[in-house]
C-alpha cells in the first residue's frame, strides 16, 4: 500500500482532516456537549496519529492497546447459574404444580391417601426444572456457536501485511480495508486512500432508509454496511467505546421482555383461562353431585380440590418455553450449517 501522500513519516489525518473534522464538531453546537465531542475527537486524533500508514500497528503494540482497551466486543452480563436453575422451579406454571404438590401433601397427611400422587407431581416438578435448565443451557450454546460462526472478519494491516482477522481483535489504531459488502466491524475514520467516498448503510444505527455518503476523513461507525466504494480506513474506537456500543450500553440497562416470551406467556395464560373455566366446572360436579358412597362428606371439599389441581397442571403445557427455545436455537444453527444465514 503507498503511505499517505507518499510520506512514510507522515500522519495518517493531515493538518486538513484535523481542521475539517474540527469544524464539523464546532458546527454541531456549543456547551458541555460540544466540548466532551471535541476532547474526544482530540484523543481520536492523538491515538490514530500513532500509527504507520506504511507496516500499521506492530504485534507488540496491538498487546498493549488490547490491555488498555480490551477486546473488540460488548460486555455481555454474567448470569449466577445456581440462580438461574433456581429460576425454573418459579413462575406461574411451577408455582402451580408447588400448589398441587401443597394441597396432596396435605391430603396425603390428613387421610394416608394421596402419598403417590405426591410423589409423582414432585418428580415432575424436579425434572421439569432440570430438563428446562438443561435444554436452555444446550440453546445457548448453539447460539453462541451460531454467534461465534456469523462473527465478522476484516482485513487490517499489521506488521506491514494485510491479514483477514476477526473483528473481535481490533484495537484503536489498526488499519483496516472496507470494501463493498462489508460490515464495518468498529468505529473507523477514512483515509481517503481508495477512493473520494463510500456509500454506506446506517439503518441499524439510525434508521435512514438510504445509504448515507461518507467523505475521507469522516467517521464510519460500527455495525454499518458498505454499499459503494472501496477506501482505508483507522480504527478509533472498539467495543463499548462506539457509538454503537453505547447505544447499546443504555439499551441493556432497561429491563424488558422480549416479543417471543410475550407470545408465549400469552398462549399460556389462555389456556389457563380455558383450563380454569373446565376445571371450575368439573369441581362443582365433585362437590355437588358426588354421592357419599364414592367419597366421604368431611373429605369431599379436599378430595375434589385435589383432582382439580392435578388437573389443571395436566391441561397446561409446562414445557412449552423450553422446547419452543430450544426448537428455535436448533433450528438457527442448522440455517447457518446450510449457509441459509451467512456472515
Amino acid at each position: 500500500m503507498a503511505s499517505i501522500n507518499g510520506a512514510a513519516d507522515q500522519p495518517l489525518l493531515g493538518g486538513g482532516g484535523a481542521a475539517g473534522a474540527g469544524e464539523h464538531k464546532d458546527a454541531s453546537g456549543t456547551g458541555a456537549g460540544a466540548r466532551y465531542e471535541e476532547e474526544q475527537l482530540r484523543k481520536e486524533l492523538e491515538l490514530i496519529s500513532r500509527t504507520n500508514p506504511n507496516t500499521g500497528l506492530s504485534t507488540a503494540e496491538v498487546n498493549l492497546r488490547r490491555d488498555e482497551y480490551g477486546f473488540n466486543e460488548l460486555p455481555e452480563k454474567e448470569e449466577n447459574i445456581w440462580l438461574k436453575f433456581l429460576s425454573y422451579y418459579w413462575g406461574p406454571m411451577p408455582i402451580m404444580i408447588w400448589l398441587a404438590i401443597i394441597i396432596e401433601l396435605i391430603k396425603a397427611g390428613t387421610t394416608g391417601d394421596g402419598w403417590e400422587d405426591f410423589g409423582v407431581l414432585m418428580v415432575l416438578q424436579i425434572v421439569n426444572g432440570t430438563v428446562g435448565f438443561i435444554e436452555e443451557k444446550n440453546a445457548g450454546n448453539a447460539i453462541a456457536a451460531l454467534k461465534e460462526q456469523l462473527a465478522p472478519r476484516c482485513f487490517a494491516r499489521r506488521d506491514g501485511e494485510w491479514q483477514k482477522l476477526p473483528g473481535r481483535d481490533l484495537v484503536p489504531g489498526d488499519l483496516l480495508q472496507l470494501k463493498l459488502g462489508d460490515i464495518i466491524p468498529s468505529d473507523a475514520i477514512l483515509l481517503g486512500v481508495g477512493k473520494d467516498s463510500l456509500d454506506v448503510d446506517q439503518a441499524a444505527l439510525t434508521g435512514e432508509s438510504l445509504p448515507v455518503t461518507i467523505f475521507h476523513h469522516e467517521k464510519v461507525m460500527m455495525g454499518s454496511a458498505v454499499k459503494r466504494g472501496e477506501m482505508e480506513a483507522v480504527v478509533c474506537a472498539t467495543g463499548a467505546n462506539t457509538f454503537f456500543g453505547k447505544a447499546a450500553g443504555m439499551i441493556s440497562e432497561v429491563e424488558s421482555t422480549g416479543r417471543f416470551q410475550k407470545i408465549l406467556f400469552k398462549i399460556t395464560l389462555g389456556l389457563l383461562f380455558v383450563s380454569i373455566i373446565f376445571c371450575a366446572v368439573i369441581f362443582i360436579k365433585l362437590v355437588v353431585s358426588t354421592s357419599a358412597h364414592s367419597i366421604r362428606s368431611s373429605n369431599k371439599w379436599l378430595n375434589a380440590i385435589s383432582i382439580v389441581v392435578v388437573l389443571l397442571v395436566a391441561s397446561i403445557p409446562i414445557a412449552m418455553q423450553v422446547v419452543c427455545t430450544s426448537t428455535m436455537a436448533v433450528g438457527s444453527r442448522r440455517l447457518a450449517s446450510r449457509k441459509v444465514i451467512v456472515e
